[in-house]
């Protein structure tokens, strides 16, 4: 199991918290890297780095990769939020026992 430090636990519960929660229903899963980026995707998604560079201490002038820099940090992208919450959901449909029609 992956080992947390303190900060590194508060900087993901803040960003799966706040983030993730809001992620499924408001952003588009993007299913490539040659699809755009929305702008108020890309905004938040500047936010989460920040976190990520707050809990590893480097800053921009590092210039670590994205892709390296939230996985250095433990901390999902934007796009892996927003995924994780719709099939989070789905998961939900299927295993629920309060279908309509369903007879227990």
């Amino acid at each position: 199991m992956l080992q947390l430090t303190a900060k590194e636990g508060l900087a993901l519960g803040l960003v799966l918290g706040k983030v993730g929660y809001a992620a499924p229903s408001v952003y588009p899963i993007r299913f490539s890297d040659n699809e755009p980026i929305d702008k108020n995707v890309k905004v938040i998604q500047v936010a989460i780095n920040n976190v990520a560079q707050t809990v590893l201490g480097t800053g921009r002038t590092d210039r670590i990769e994205t892709e390296e820099l939230l996985f250095r940090a433990s901390i999902p992208s934007i796009n892996c939020l927003t995924a994780r919450g719709i099939a989070l959901e789905a998961w939900k449909v299927f295993r629920s026992t309060d279908r309509p029609g369903k007879v227990n």
